[in-house]
C-alpha cells in the first residue's frame, strides 16, 4: 500500500511540473510583454554633426487625430519618433551652432473599407480597415545666432488592412510591426537627405 500511494505522490508532483512548465511557456509566448518596444528593436547607429547640440521640438498637428487608434499601439507614434530622433542625431560638444529636429507629422489614420458580400452571406471576408501611418521629420543646422546654415526634410509612410476579428493582442503586434516599418523607411529617407543636403555638417 506503501508502495501504491508513494507512486501516486510521484505521479502527482510530475503531473503538476508538467503543467508549471507549459504554463511558464504560454506565457513567455503570449504574455503582455511580447518583446522589444517599436524604436527599440533596431539598434540605431548615431549620426553626429558638428553641431554643439540638438534640439527636439514637437510641431506635428496629426499626433492625436484618431485617439483610440493611436491608444491600440504599444506607445504613441509621436513618442516612438522623439526616442528615434534622441537615440540617431548627436551633437559634438565644444562646436558652435545647433541642429534643430522638427517632427512635423507622426499620425497613424484608419479608413473603413466595404464588406465583401458572398453567396447568401457564405464565404464573406471580414469588414476590414486599412490604417495608414506618416511620419515626418525637419532638420534645420543653425549659427548660434539662430540663422540657418542648411535643412534637409524626410517622409516616409506605411499602410496595410486590419479584419475587424483579429484578436487585440495580434492588432498591436501588427500596428507596432507596421509603425517600426515606417520608421525605418524615414530613417533611411532621413539619412540620404541630410548627406546630400548638409554633408558638410556630418562627421566621418
Amino acid at each position: 500500500m506503501r508502495v501504491v500511494i508513494a507512486r501516486q505522490a510521484r505521479v502527482a508532483v510530475l503531473l503538476t511540473a508538467l503543467v508549471l512548465t507549459a504554463l511558464e511557456l504560454t506565457g513567455c509566448m503570449s504574455g503582455a510583454d511580447s518583446g522589444p518596444q517599436p524604436g527599440m528593436t533596431k539598434a540605431w547607429q548615431p549620426l553626429t554633426f558638428r553641431l554643439g547640440s540638438v534640439t527636439l521640438v514637437d510641431a506635428a498637428d496629426g499626433i492625436e487625430a484618431d485617439p483610440d487608434l493611436i491608444g491600440a499601439f504599444s506607445r504613441p507614434p509621436h513618442q516612438v519618433v522623439r526616442d528615434w530622433a534622441v537615440a540617431r542625431l548627436h551633437g559634438t560638444p565644444g562646436q558652435p551652432g545647433r541642429l534643430v529636429v522638427d517632427v512635423n507629422e507622426a499620425s497613424a489614420a484608419r479608413t473603413q473599407l466595404d464588406t465583401t458580400p458572398g453567396v447568401r452571406g457564405w464565404f464573406t471576408r471580414d469588414q476590414v480597415e486599412r490604417v495608414t501611418i506618416r511620419l515626418a521629420v525637419h532638420l534645420e543646422a543653425q549659427r548660434n545666432d539662430g540663422s540657418l546654415i542648411a535643412s534637409a526634410d524626410a517622409r516616409a509612410s506605411s499602410n496595410r488592412t486590419f479584419g475587424q476579428r483579429l484578436a487585440p493582442a495580434d492588432r498591436r503586434a501588427a500596428l507596432d510591426a507596421l509603425l517600426q516599418q515606417a520608421l525605418v523607411a524615414l530613417d533611411r529617407e532621413m539619412e540620404t537627405q541630410v548627406r546630400a543636403q548638409m554633408a558638410d555638417l556630418v562627421t566621418p
